[in-house]
């Protein structure tokens, strides 16, 4: 899964101030682990705080401490101490650090998770320590599963933060084929390519779209994963030669491009309202060739589709970020003109003879049917 929202964050605060009247209110039935005792309960927050997914370990740890701030960290006579347990979204590392919490650092309880495999392996750790953990994120089936197969072991386990993909993912199928009724999509073929990454959870939700797009008349092309530590994913793309644009999100900012090999544009939106990224924020950012342009911008992009003459223009507004009003500016356009397609010019080179440093390359200027984009 990616980053969380700021639906998610609010969710991981309410969590966290559940969790502490939870075991407050219970804690007569956990005195066996010391909580009366030491009025300081330590409470480890499992999370991917570094590898593929420490964006959203990132914001597990902002939403826990203003959750924590909200109650000045302190639940009736007891003063809650975190342990930031990084499960590095790998099962084996989680297992790890779980145990280390448990062992060297003494948490007593615990809560959160984001993967699915984590929460496969850390349910064995739990119930080894006898450590209660509340409400994590795990979703998939196999969660339920092992749970369901040895209820009184896995009782340590609690409060799952999210339902399996099934019952969420189905939901977009339903919208796109409630498009096609309404007459706003029209598309020549119910075909459908699946791919996610190669997790318990996103083959889970490969598994939902799947069969709810065979259930509804859609033909399925191909279905793939990829390793969840993946970052490239244009060869892939360029697979799909019918393609003319990929729009995605999560990434709070904008990011406009094409891939290298082929005509398939790239656009990434995800400035609708949430705390904005910005460049070299995060330790796992990468400079792509493949982009043009980037903004970290509140914004928006009407994207005008004229599907007789084979051709779109997209613009993109901007409402600025907390230090720039943009004004519902429009900051970027970009267009796709199929029928009338031809390349510029090829540019030719006036720079001659020896150069000396700074070299300056000069060439013809520009010249074709459109802008440079």
């Amino acid at each position: 899964m990616g980053t969380m929202g700021t639906m998610g964050t609010r969710k991981v605060q309410f969590i966290i101030v559940f969790l502490a009247a939870f075991l407050f209110i219970f804690s007569g039935l956990f005195s066996g682990l010391g909580f009366a005792a030491s009025k300081t309960l330590k409470v480890g927050v499992l999370g991917p705080f570094t590898g593929p997914s420490a964006q959203t370990g990132k914001e597990f740890k902002a939403s826990v401490e203003m959750a924590l701030e909200t109650i000045d960290s302190t639940v009736g006579d007891y003063k809650i101490e975190v342990v930031w347990v990084d499960s590095q979204s790998d099962p084996a590392k989680a297992s790890g650090a779980y145990a280390e919490a448990v062992e060297g650092k003494g948490i007593q309880a615990g809560v959160l998770n984001w993967h699915s495999s984590v929460a496969i392996a850390v349910m064995d750790v739990a119930a080894q320590y006898k450590v209660p953990h509340m409400f994590g994120f795990g979703a998939s089936e196999v969660v339920n599963k092992k749970w369901r197969a040895n209820p009184e072991k896995y009782s340590y386990w609690g409060g799952k933060g999210w339902p399996v993909p099934a019952k969420l993912e189905k939901n977009y199928i339903v919208a796109l084929n409630k498009a096609i009724e309404d007459g706003t999509f029209k598309p020549k073929k119910k075909l459908a390519a699946i791919y996610g990454e190669d997790t318990d959870w996103g083959r889970s939700a490969g598994s939902s779209y799947k069969k709810a797009l065979l259930e509804s008349g859609w033909k399925i092309h191909s279905e793939e994963y990829f390793p969840a530590t993946q970052t490239d994913f244009y060869p892939l793309l360029s697979k799909y030669k019918k393609a003319d644009i990929l729009t995605y999100g999560h990434s709070h900012a904008y990011e406009r491009g094409q891939v290298t090999n082929g005509n398939l544009r790239l656009l990434e939106n995800g400035g609708g309202g949430a705390e904005i990224d910005r460049w070299r924020e995060y330790d796992n950012q990468t400079d792509y060739p493949e982009i043009q342009r980037t903004h970290d911008y509140w914004c928006y992009t009407i994207v005008d589709i004229d599907v007789e003459n084979k051709k779109y223009e997209a613009n993109s507004y901007s409402l600025g970020h907390g230090e720039i009003d943009m004004g519902n500016k429009v900051f970027d356009t970009f267009i796709r003109d199929k029928a009338n397609e031809t390349p510029p010019e090829k540019p030719v080179a006036i720079t001659k003879g020896v150069q000396r440093y700074p070299i300056i390359l000069e060439a013809s200027p520009y010249s074709g049917n459109y802008e440079i984009l």
